[in-house]
């Protein structure tokens, strides 16, 4: 496998990390805030906000997905607990 489809792919992998992080934690925070703040006009707006982060994060990992092109996984071996019994 050649080294430039390894390194988009870890590139990849760490965008996405790194992009989950980002987003994750607001949105988690927000949404316990939401929990605990019953007032209909601070919900309206945590929605709007939570809303906006989400859109954020699919767009991120999509742009993510365009320029670093589809992930090609590929699994070799098995379950050595099968190799050994036969099955």
């Amino acid at each position: 496998m050649p080294v430039i489809f390894v390194l988009r792919g870890v590139l990849s992998f760490i965008l996405i990390v790194l992009n989950t992080l980002a987003c994750f934690v607001p949105v988690m925070l927000l949404a316990v805030c939401k929990f605990f703040l019953p007032f209909p006009a601070v919900r309206a707006v945590l929605n709007v906000i939570l809303d906006q982060i989400a859109t954020f994060w699919i767009a991120v990992n999509n742009l993510n997905q365009r320029l670093l092109g589809r992930s090609d996984i590929r699994v070799f071996g098995g379950n050595p607990s099968h190799e050994m019994n036969g099955t």
